[in-house]
């Protein structure tokens, strides 16, 4: 079973791998750096609530990252990444 800094390395690198080729939507450039830091507790969220509801019914972590040249943001859900990641690791086994 993989650790949660595998995990997380593996999250990283199908990132980068899913952006090759991407550009900015706003300038078009081609390098971005990543925002949030997989493994710290300081990390993007939205937080989802029902109408006229305070709590919290769900919590989604995303990863952002930011084009080096304009700093447009884009924002994408750390899930499906990390059901990939562990998905990789099955596949080795």
């Amino acid at each position: 079973m993989p650790t949660e800094f595998e995990i997380e390395e593996k999250i990283a690198d199908l990132l980068q791998s899913d952006l090759q080729g991407f550009q900015c939507p706003v300038c078009r450039h081609r390098e971005f750096v990543q925002l949030d830091e997989l493994g710290s507790h300081l990390r993007t969220n939205l937080i989802h609530y029902e109408e006229g509801d305070l709590i919290p019914k769900q919590l989604t972590r995303l990863i952002s990252i930011a084009c080096a040249n304009c700093g447009h943001i884009e924002q994408f859900a750390e899930e499906p990444l990390r059901r990939r990641a562990k998905a990789s690791f099955e596949v080795g086994t």
